[in-house]
């Protein structure tokens, strides 16, 4: 489990940790160009550690996914952790989070209000002394998310970890 007791309790912008689209570079690669983004083997020490939930409401193969991004704030930047993928069902949604917030100790998750969204922010609150935050603030489109994240990707401030084994 990851402890870091000298994370400190500072803001930061809730919009980074919004899942980001699996497919944020257009063709043209006019948005998320790969060449900005960062690799790392090791990581830094991090000042805080932020969930970000993007939650599905079934298990059929035209669902949409459940995802969970685990970030690290650091000095120099935003290092992705670890990422969730799957279609899951509410009860195994609600047993996934726990896990992944008992493996990761993060300091919040945020939680996008929407479909099975809802129903797990107000489980975690009456059930859990999880920190957590219901996100109805959605930024928008995929595409808007993707333009928004933009100049922090391109200014060599978000990190991916060279080796992992959920990276295709």
């Amino acid at each position: 489990m990851r402890k870091n007791s000298s994370r400190s309790k500072r803001p930061w912008n809730h919009d980074v940790f919004c899942p980001l689209p699996a497919k944020s570079c257009p063709s043209s690669g006019e948005y998320l160009s790969p060449e900005w983004w960062k690799f790392y083997e090791e990581e830094p020490e991090f000042k805080a550690i932020l969930q970000s939930w993007d939650c599905g409401y079934e298990v059929r193969e035209d669902s949409s996914y459940s995802v969970c991004q685990t970030w690290g704030v650091a000095d120099n930047g935003y290092y992705l952790i670890h990422q969730f993928r799957d279609r899951l069902e509410y009860p195994d949604l609600l047993r996934t989070v726990k896990r992944l917030a008992d493996q990761f100790s993060p300091d919040r998750i945020l939680i996008e209000y929407q479909a099975s969204g809802r129903s797990l922010v107000q489980d975690l609150y009456n059930n859990t002394r999880l920190s957590n935050q219901g996100r109805e603030d959605n930024p928008g489109s995929k595409q808007l998310r993707a333009e928004l994240v933009t100049p922090l990707v391109e200014s060599g401030r978000v990190f991916l970890p060279l080796r992992a084994n959920w990276i295709s």
